[in-house]
């Protein structure tokens, strides 16, 4: 898994997050997490659709893992820069 571009855990943390915000599409989202949990809080929030992004207030990633630099170089990480 060392040399996937993305991990089963980060596919299914972003259609976890997709799902959360379709059920509840009025809400504002905190996402967090330590170690892998915080990697996959940032992951989400790249990765997410815009309109999704927006609704995220913050992110705290305690001790998570670090990316690939052409993961961070993503598009939809402006929102964050």
């Amino acid at each position: 898994m060392s040399f996937m571009s993305a991990v089963p855990a980060e596919k299914e943390a972003v259609n976890y997050f997709k799902a959360l915000a379709r059920k509840f599409p009025y809400a504002s989202y905190i996402l967090d997490g330590h170690s892998k949990g915080g990697n996959l809080a940032v992951y989400t929030s790249v990765f997410c659709k815009r309109s999704t992004q927006r609704k995220i207030t913050c992110i705290y990633n305690y001790d998570g893992t670090g990316f690939k630099e052409h993961v961070l170089d993503h598009n939809r990480l402006e929102k964050w820069l």
